[in-house]
Order: structure tokens, then C-alpha cells, then sequence
């Protein structure tokens, strides 16, 4: 198997045909068209490490499986990562433990809400008060390592204070501009 785009072995044309033919929008229209991205990419030292997307996975190598839908005029995207281990027999999917249901998911989004109106979000970013700001660089790091343990840990109480998903958030993609989860969007991409 790999990332090509061509080819009877191609990871990426195997989820373009299942989501092609598995889905239809608002207009009877096949989901095929709104997959707009690669299906993933290698991970090493960086996050999107590089690699060769027509060479066979190999054992060792972690990679993302990341399918996503993007219908613009409905409002709607729709993206799960998994990261994947390639192993001597197969893979170990390495985020087994999330959740990935749209129940759970929901209910995740729902509580980082709630944290939020509560007036918890200088909690959720660290306890920065207005008279000890640090540096861009350090909010970033610490961000990281949040989200770094969150992922490690499968904690996804952790990861909501990560993710932001209040309508003020946005998300540029090809299609265009989103914004996060309200009431009127159901819009939540969070990357």
C-alpha cells in the first residue's frame, strides 16, 4: 500500500472510491467531489514529515489516515486522523483509545463550551493573566505539550482545552473560509 494517487495499491484512491460511493449530499450528488485532500501523510520528527507518497509503506513508518469532506454549501466538514504504526503483519492503529463517534464527539465539544462560558478559558490556556503574558513562542510550546499528552494519553477532556471550536475559531481550506461549531454551523475542524 501507499499515498499514490495511481495504482491498484493507492491508500488515497481506495478511500476516494469507499467515500465516492458510500455517501451523497443534499443533492443526491456522490461525496467523491468533496474530498478535497490527501488521505494522509508520514509522521517522524516533524509532524508532516516528508516522504515518498508512491513508495510502499514499510514496517516502522507512522502515518496519518485522514479522510475528510468538505461541502461548502451545506456548512459542513468532516475530517478523523488516525495515526498509524506500519507493523512486520499489518498496522497497530496508535489512536484506538479516541473517541469517533459524532455522539462522543459532540458531547467533547459540548463540555469545552461549557468551560469556556464559565470564564475557565485563562485555566484551559495555561493561567496566563494579563500581567504575566509570555511569549508567543512559549504559548505555542505549551500548547504542544498539551496536546502532545492529550494524544498520548487518550484524554480527551485534556484535548478540548487544546482545540477551540467557538465560532470565533476559523479554518482556511480550498473550498474556502469556516468558522467553529454553533448553533447555526455545524462546522468543527480542528487543525
Amino acid at each position: 500500500m501507499d499515498f499514490c494517487n495511481k495504482g491498484d495499491k493507492s491508500v488515497h484512491k481506495i478511500a476516494y472510491n469507499y467515500i465516492n460511493s458510500h455517501g451523497k449530499d443534499l443533492h443526491d450528488n456522490p461525496l467523491g467531489t468533496y474530498f478535497i485532500h490527501g488521505l494522509g501523510h508520514h509522521i517522524g520528527l516533524d509532524v508532516h514529515d516528508p516522504g515518498e507518497y508512491c513508495a510502499p509503506f514499510q514496517p516502522g513508518m507512522i502515518i496519518t489516515i485522514e479522510p475528510g469532506v468538505y461541502i461548502p454549501e451545506e456548512n459542513l466538514g468532516v475530517r478523523i486522523e488516525d495515526d498509524v504504526l506500519i507493523t512486520e503483519t499489518g498496522y497497530k492503529l496508535l489512536s484506538e483509545r479516541l473517541p469517533r463517534g459524532p455522539v462522543e464527539i459532540e458531547k467533547i465539544m459540548a463540555e469545552a463550551a461549557l468551560v469556556r462560558a464559565k470564564g475557565e478559558k485563562g485555566e484551559a490556556r495555561g493561567n496566563v493573566s494579563s500581567a504575566e503574558t509570555p511569549t508567543d513562542a512559549s504559548m505555542i510550546r505549551s500548547l504542544i505539550e498539551k496536546y502532545a499528552k492529550s494524544v498520548e494519553a487518550a484524554d480527551t477532556v485534556l484535548a478540548a482545552e487544546v482545540w477551540l471550536d467557538s465560532p470565533d475559531v476559523s479554518f482556511i481550506h480550498p473550498l474556502g473560509h469556516e468558522h467553529g461549531s454553533s448553533k447555526s454551523s455545524k462546522m468543527s475542524t480542528p487543525a
